[in-house]
């Protein structure tokens, strides 16, 4: 679906990615990891098209400009005030639509649908700036499902939240993965570890590591609780690993 070659990016002298290549597939659940400085949001704001990087990036085997990757690729950002623009949600929602040449039934349509995926009716005329930050963090969301985006970028998507939110945020992200490639930039190795199906660990700008949960085995990232947790107890076999506590409770007790 999206295919990455040698891709390099450099802020005046100082080259923050270093020939980056990678292939992501329709419907992967992707958890993209590493330390602060990695890389991680660089690479996002590439695959944007926000950036203009050397190499190349192919959708569907189509080599793509900045411009065609944005209409393919929806990020949103860690922080949901550098995302919204307009002054209520309803139009916050609707302005990526407007601006993509349909007719405005087509912009109604997918405006409302995105409203009512993130359970946003009783928003839809509020001011953003009353908003919470889990509240805006959906508005961002909704941004991006009203744009119909294939694939969609996540950057620290649990930060500013609480728990309840984050449970609620893991809860959407699932539903989306339903019919779009997700991919999450995150330092939560609890949650990438419960959620993602592939991890991307990356270092000093470059891919270090890219697979499953045999990534944890690495010296790159911290290890999640639960991985620790069957180390500790000699569990060899990382498949028979659980992904989550109630997957772990069903290990001993089901």
């Amino acid at each position: 679906m999206l295919e990455l070659k040698n891709i390099d990016f450099s802020y005046e002298d100082n080259r923050i990615l270093k020939d980056i290549s990678l292939s992501v597939d329709k419907g992967e659940k992707i958890a993209l990891l590493g330390d602060n400085g990695a890389g991680k949001t660089t690479l996002f704001l590439c695959l944007n098209g926000v950036l203009k990087y050397r190499g190349d990036i192919l959708y569907n085997g189509k080599r793509m400009s900045c411009k065609e990757l944005r209409s393919k690729v929806g990020l949103v950002f860690q922080e949901p005030d550098v995302q919204i623009i307009a002054t209520t949600v309803e139009r916050e929602i609707s302005f990526g639509p407007m601006n993509m040449k349909i007719s405005r039934e087509q912009v109604k349509e997918r405006t409302d649908r995105a409203i009512d995926a993130l359970d946003l009716e009783g928003f839809r005329n509020r001011a953003v700036h009353y908003l919470s930050g889990g509240e805006k963090k959906r508005v961002c969301i909704a941004d991006i499902i009203a744009m119909d985006s294939d694939i969609v970028l996540f950057d620290e998507p649990c930060a500013f939240l609480d728990t309840r939110n984050s449970l609620l945020l893991e809860s959407i992200l699932n539903k989306m993965a339903e019919d779009r490639t997700i991919i999450v930039s995150t330092h939560d190795m609890d949650f990438a570890y419960r959620w993602a199906d592939r991890f991307i660990i990356m270092e000093k700008g470059r891919i270090a590591a890219d697979g499953g949960i045999e990534v944890f085995d690495t010296d790159y990232v911290e290890k999640p609780m639960l991985w620790q947790l069957m180390k500790m107890q000699g569990v060899e076999d990382i498949d028979r690993y659980p992904r989550s506590i109630k997957e772990y409770g069903e290990m001993y007790n089901g």
